[in-house]
């Protein structure tokens, strides 16, 4: 996807919306689910295909978080032979008590969103096609008249078409998000299979022409880090630090600040003897000499007043790369004003706020907007 491209629509995708259960006894607490617990409980990969199967009804996954998980979880195939399928099906389930389900509407304003870490390519698209009608029967209802069960939702997605993701062999990261909240995060490997042919040549020339490509010019224009911007991470990821409320003027700002150690790519290292590419495109410092690399981190944002997430790609330049097990790693921090960016929807909301990059995924920053800019 191009930096600062808002996503507005998708393909259509195959949905398919089915269980709705009541459980007895409400609980309160979201509680996170480490990745091994969600894959000691999970479907044979074929089950997903199974056309009219209720199988999904005897997710293990539903068995045992049912009526003791706030939140979303996610489960699919965790490999595809793409001569054998064309497909990439999905499962989601949204669990919680009535009241904790009723503030956040899967149906209306769920995303999904899908990683390919070895190419730093994202894809993001409303997980239904056509939002679907409230969890509750009446919209308007007091909280205070809401049952005191739980319940759960489940909904089936084709993760191929709804994001148009490129059916060819690749490892892919899929999550689901919902305002604050978001599942766990699904490993599905393309495969070529077996009887497809291999061309290591093909493979090692494709390889070398990806390290001569240059990065793209930094977006939005290099800029210092507020003080306020979170610590560099000590390991791998990215952390995100935003006023919980701002309100915004006539001449305000709206920014968001992080920082981040992540690899770097061959085509985001900056290559010195391309000078006079380097000098047009804003990768040359202030000091003199090129950046070491200009690496890309994706926002996806996610609004309480809109249906449609929107995605923008940031481009950071940075003087260092250090070799960590012989692979080149970089790392920083950035504040940006978010109402610079090109068609960022703001308005009265609540605004929800994630970063990836490769294998990382920050946590959600969440910023509530006051706009007084028409008083």
């Amino acid at each position: 996807m191009s930096g600062g491209a808002p996503i507005r629509a998708l393909h259509c995708g195959l949905v398919a919306a089915g269980l709705l259960l009541a459980q007895t006894g409400s609980r309160e607490g979201a509680r996170k689910l480490m990745t091994n617990e969600l894959e000691a409980v999970r479907l044979p990969d074929s089950s997903f295909w199974e056309t009219g199967s209720r199988d999904h009804g005897l997710d293990p996954l539903v068995k045992k978080y049912k009526t003791s998980h706030f939140g979303i979880l996610i489960d699919g195939p965790r490999e595809v032979v793409l001569s054998s399928r064309d497909t990439l099906p999905v499962f989601t389930y949204y669990m919680g008590s009535y009241k904790q389900t009723a503030q956040r509407d899967f149906p209306r304003v769920a995303s999904l969103v899908v990683m390919d870490p070895d190419r730093n390519h994202i894809h993001v698209a409303p997980f239904l096609e056509k939002r679907g009608e409230s969890l509750l029967t009446d919209e308007t209802e007091p909280e205070a008249n809401l049952p005191n069960g739980y319940q759960m939702t489940f909904q089936q997605v084709d993760v191929r078409r709804r994001t148009e993701l490129p059916w060819a062999a690749g490892r892919f990261l899929s999550q689901v998000l919902l305002m604050d909240l978001s599942s766990n995060r699904l490993e599905t490997k393309l495969i070529a299979g077996s009887g497809a042919f291999s061309d290591p040549e093909k493979e090692k020339f494709l390889a070398e022409e990806r390290a001569k490509k240059d990065p793209p010019a930094p977006f939005p224009a290099a800029s210092t880090a507020l003080a306020e911007a979170p610590p560099i991470p000590e390991e791998m990821g990215i952390t995100l630090a935003a006023p919980r409320v701002v309100v915004l003027e006539k001449q305000g700002k709206l920014e968001l600040s992080g920082a981040w150690r992540l690899p770097v790519l061959p085509e985001e290292l900056v290559k010195p003897a391309h000078a006079e590419y380097n000098k047009a495109n804003g990768l040359m410092q202030k000091e003199g000499g090129a950046y070491a690399a200009c690496v890309g981190l994706h926002l996806v944002v996610l609004s309480s007043e809109e249906d449609v997430p929107n995605l923008y790609t940031l481009r950071l330049p940075v003087a260092k790369v250090e070799m960590v097990d012989g692979k080149p790693v970089a790392s920083g921090k950035f504040t940006v004003d978010l109402l610079q960016m090109p068609d960022f929807p703001v308005g009265e909301e609540t605004l929800f706020l994630y970063a990836y990059g490769k294998e990382w995924a920050s946590e959600p920053a969440a910023i509530g907007v006051v706009d007084r800019r028409q008083q």
